[in-house]
C-alpha cells in the first residue's frame, strides 16, 4: 500500500475526489493503516497460530486492522 500510493498526495488526478473517496485514500494512506498491513512485524508464534494461508493471513490481518482503529472488517 505503502508503495502504491506514494506520491499520491500530489496528484492532480486527486483534486476531483469526493468527500467518502478523500477519505478512504487517507485511512488507507494513514501510518496506523500501513502499520497493520506489515504482517512480517508479527512473531513467528503468532503467524503459526493463525496458520500461514490465505485463510489465517486474512484474519490475522483483519486481527491487526481492528486493533489499529478500524471499526469494521469483513473476510472473504
Amino acid at each position: 500500500i505503502d508503495t502504491a500510493f506514494r506520491g499520491r498526495d500530489r496528484d492532480p488526478l486527486l483534486d476531483g475526489l469526493d468527500e467518502f473517496s478523500t477519505k478512504a485514500l487517507s485511512l488507507l494512506t494513514s501510518p496506523r493503516a500501513i502499520d497493520a498491513f506489515q504482517l512480517d512485524k508479527e512473531s513467528p508464534q503468532a503467524l503459526e497460530r493463525f496458520g500461514k494461508h490465505d485463510l489465517g493471513m486474512g484474519c490475522l490481518l483483519a486481527c491487526r486492522l481492528i486493533k489499529s482503529g478500524v471499526p469494521f472488517v469483513t473476510l472473504e
